[in-house]
């Protein structure tokens, strides 16, 4: 039968709705059954066979989140809507000195696909640490108070160095 409706949502681990993925459904075959946007609403996959193996792909992440695995999923046979999710998950990384354990400030971390195409690039941040150089020091607080005192900007990545009690704020 192929009056099966299935239900597609992409979240994160906190069950909220991702908007802004672009997301396919392909059939075992490869062939493109049917592609969207993902949004604040669930996607409604229609004309799928019931008992037949699919697969969603997500084939862009929004900023901030990780390209998904493609999952594989059957239609089941009962009348009742269908619910698929891709779940993100976060992924905690950090490189560290194999001398004394210490976790490498400023390294530049690459990842990328199969095809050795980078996928995303990631810096490693010590919270303390606004100029980047691996160090706390006087230079960092000179740093800080003058963004404070509004005399200079500081890019995302030294604001995340300058919360050094890890408080977001």
């Amino acid at each position: 039968m192929i009056d099966k409706v299935v239900e597609m949502t992409k979240e994160n681990i906190a069950s909220e709705e991702i908007e802004g993925a672009k997301i396919q459904v392909f059939d075992m075959e490869n062939n493109l059954i049917d592609e969207w946007i993902s949004s604040k609403i669930p996607h409604k996959i229609k004309n799928l066979i019931e008992g037949k193996k699919y697969y969603l792909h997500e084939e862009n992440a929004p900023e901030g989140y990780v390209v998904a695995n493609n999952i594989e999923f059957i239609v089941t046979f009962d009348k009742e809507t269908q619910h698929e999710k891709i779940i993100d998950k976060i992924v905690d990384v950090t490189k560290t000195d194999l001398t004394n354990g210490d976790e490498v400030e400023g390294a530049k971390l690459e990842v990328t696909d199969e095809d050795g195409k980078t996928v995303y690039n990631y810096r490693v941040v010590m919270y303390g640490d606004v100029n980047g150089d691996g160090l706390v020091t006087a230079s960092d607080y000179v740093n800080i108070k003058n963004y404070i005192m509004k005399k200079k900007n500081l890019s995302a990545v030294a604001l995340k160095g300058a919360d050094s009690n890890k408080s977001g704020s």
